[in-house]
């Protein structure tokens, strides 16, 4: 009898730490977030769960929303429009604009456009605002 107890508790704790394993890591409240996915950022974390989430799922309306949302995410007004459509919000827009149309490699654009090194906002986002609460 004694053995089948231990195994029992043997069994919850391998039952728990899998499933502990398993549940996505919230964003470092204490600014600890360092962008891997251990320890992922406000933004990352948003990101993963929405435009990731709707994009993976394929549900072109939930990626429309998640594109209207991030385009409220903007951090700094000088950033959300630019004359040749690289702003935040017309990055933003744009992908929300595809995803309604159906076309899901123009929302792909939309998300790459955004976190292209030389004129996207994901460096610079980093640089600034990496630890901002994301409401």
């Amino acid at each position: 009898m004694k053995n089948r107890w231990w195994l029992a508790v043997l069994a919850s704790v391998v039952v728990g730490s899998a499933t502990l394993a398993a549940v996505p890591a919230p964003a470092a409240a204490d600014g600890a977030c360092d962008g891997t996915k251990e320890k992922p950022c406000p933004l990352q974390v948003w990101m993963r769960n929405n435009l990731g989430a709707a994009l993976a799922n394929g549900v072109n309306e939930d990626l429309a929303k998640s594109f209207e949302k991030a385009a409220a995410l903007n951090p700094d007004p000088s950033w959300a429009t630019k004359p040749d459509g690289t702003g935040w919000v017309d990055i933003t827009k744009a992908g929300a604009k595809a995803a309604r149309a159906g076309d899901t490699a123009g929302a792909k654009a939309a998300c790459k456009a955004c976190h292209d090194p030389d004129k996207g906002w994901k460096d610079a986002y980093k640089k600034s605002f990496r630890l901002r609460p994301i409401p």
